[in-house]
């Protein structure tokens, strides 16, 4: 009877840790033609992630709360941080909408072969601006592979009939976590749908039915951006590493700045 209640105490403290255990993901990632990679490690709670970004010349860090609506963009150099709030966000997309609609008109009086020039050049610049809805892409099954200790399956994607992207995702079993491990991310994806973006591939756990563990990007042909997992592990992770550090100096977010980011 006591190695019983000895086993039934152990069993009952371990489902307490796993169920209260947050989720820690390493990963790295390359952009354009620039090989070096820059790591980053993510913690991850059902309403909270921290991911912080580790390069030779910084460390910098990013906090989102879905419980308070808010995202802090922490530079631990230079001992400031930035804020951006739901509202934040629906403000911006009122004024991009906005001077779109001027910058419309104004087009209107333009002769045909201004206005065409123009037209390109906007388009252009919109594709690269958040208010711009992405394309859809769709996904097809392009087989099997093993990345890092994961069997996974490829899915390459594609818009408008031209390939986009390669991603390799784990299913849940697999990767012996659950969707609900990663709610955080799921309200990360809905905190920016307010810009009509939509959600990214780590975000939009419900299309693979488990986790990208590895992204490739293309643009016209050409690798654009890898990002790969190394590393995803239950860790029970302190409530501070969730919170805004003291003695850090509020910078306002200027409007080119919130674009840009």
């Amino acid at each position: 009877m006591k190695k019983f209640m000895i086993r039934l105490l152990s069993a009952i403290i371990f489902l307490t840790l796993t169920i209260d255990a947050g989720v820690y993901i390493k990963s790295v990632d390359i952009h354009g033609d620039n090989p070096k990679e820059n790591t980053s490690n993510i913690f991850i709670e059902k309403d909270r992630i921290r991911v912080q970004m580790e390069t030779p010349e910084q460390f910098s860090v990013i906090i989102f709360r879905h419980d308070k609506q808010v995202m802090w963009m922490i530079d631990e150099q230079n001992k400031t941080y930035s804020e951006i709030t739901k509202d934040d966000l629906a403000e911006l997309k009122k004024r991009m909408d906005s001077a779109q609609a001027m910058m419309a008109e104004q087009m209107k009086n333009l002769p045909a072969e201004q206005r065409q020039m123009m037209e390109q050049m906007m388009k252009k610049q919109m594709q690269q601006m958040p208010s711009m809805e992405k394309p859809k892409i769709e996904y097809k099954k392009a087989g099997q592979e093993k990345i890092e200790q994961w069997p996974c399956t490829k899915y390459e994607g594609f818009v408008d009939g031209k390939k986009t992207s390669d991603v390799w995702a784990v299913s849940w079993d697999k990767l012996g976590f659950s969707a609900d491990d990663f709610e955080g991310l799921k309200h990360m994806g809905e905190f920016f749908e307010v810009l009509n973006q939509k959600s990214e591939e780590f975000f939009n756990l419900e299309t693979f039915q488990g986790l990208p563990v590895k992204i490739q990007d293309y643009e016209n042909g050409k690798l654009r951006s890898k990002t790969q997992i190394k590393e995803i592990t239950a860790k029970n992770c302190e409530s501070s590493l969730f919170e805004l550090p003291s003695g850090l100096t509020k910078k306002d977010l200027m409007p080119g700045n919130m674009e840009e980011m």
